[in-house]
């Protein structure tokens, strides 16, 4: 598979629609993709940070429509991930400059972890009832969640949004409202992130602009199926991405670039279509 217009404008729209549904900024699915498919890790971060900050954007403006948007929370969780996510940008521009060797595999294994600890998380703990009363959370309690997540959006491109929806969830927070904050905070923090990065002319804009087309059009079209959901259907597809992202970073660590590609655009294709599908056609409920 080579990065063809056509592949990444499909790449964008798969890592857009999954980011407005979890609130995970896409990451997970263009990051492994664009590095399998022969960009350096360095390389494949810093051109996956432009596309989350557009995803955020897109979700953002749907879930505020829709009023599942704390704003607040959002805003206090990106002041504890921007100076993180800053110091791992000079850490990535080095590594990309000095051309150092292990920090591939050592990234890939930081990913792998990130996201078995999040499967663990999201499997244990039941969904919040949306209806529930929730003490609002203390500022510093909440600008430390957003300090992991910007070490993991900064090493990892993946936008934070796997640090920043389980702990949430842990916190009480409705799966809905999780998501939809995590997206707001991914704006934010992706935004400065991909401005950092394109100072650092790490990102390679031949290939990020072919998949923002394509992540525009999925972040507006997720973010309402989102919403019209049934929470309990959107925890099963976000389990199922998990492992889908879990599989593809084994198989690079196995020497296997081309399958894993495959397996991630694959895996996000069939999501999308079983996410559009549960939304548009919902099953019937008997008496």
């Amino acid at each position: 598979m080579e990065l063809t217009p056509w592949t990444l404008i499909l790449l964008g729209f798969c890592s857009g629609t999954m980011a407005a549904l979890f609130g995970v900024g896409g990451g997970i699915v263009a990051t492994p993709f664009l590095h399998a498919l022969g960009l350096p890790m360095p390389i494949a971060v810093a051109c996956s940070a432009p596309m989350i900050a557009v995803n955020g954007a897109a979700a953002s403006i749907i879930n505020r429509k829709n009023r599942l948007l704390d704003a607040r929370m959002g805003v206090l969780l990106a002041l504890g991930m921007i100076p993180v996510a800053e110091a791992c940008a000079r850490f990535m521009s080095w590594a990309s400059r000095e051309n150092i060797g292990w920090v591939d595999a050592f990234l890939r294994i930081v990913f792998f972890v990130i996201v078995l600890g999040s499967l663990r998380i999201v499997t244990r703990h039941r969904d919040p009832d949306e209806t529930e009363e929730r003490t609002p959370w203390p500022i510093w309690k909440v600008v430390l969640t957003g300090t992991p997540a910007g070490l993991f959006a900064g090493l990892l491109g993946l936008g934070g949004g796997r640090i920043l929806v389980p702990a949430q969830l842990m916190g009480g927070v409705p799966l809905k409202r999780a998501v939809s904050t995590s997206s707001f905070v991914i704006l934010i923090s992706s935004t400065y992130t991909a401005g950092s990065y394109i100072s650092k002319k790490l990102v390679e804009f031949s290939v990020v602009q072919w998949v923002l087309i394509g992540a525009v059009a999925g972040s507006l079209i997720g973010a309402q199926v989102m919403h019209r959901m049934d929470p309990a259907k959107l925890k099963k597809l976000y389990l199922g991405l998990t492992y889908v992202a879990l599989l593809s970073v084994v198989l690079k660590q196995f020497g296997l670039p081309q399958p894993a590609a495959l397996l991630l655009l694959s895996g996000s294709m069939i999501l999308v279509v079983m996410a559009y599908s549960r939304a548009l056609f919902p099953n019937p409920t008997h008496p």
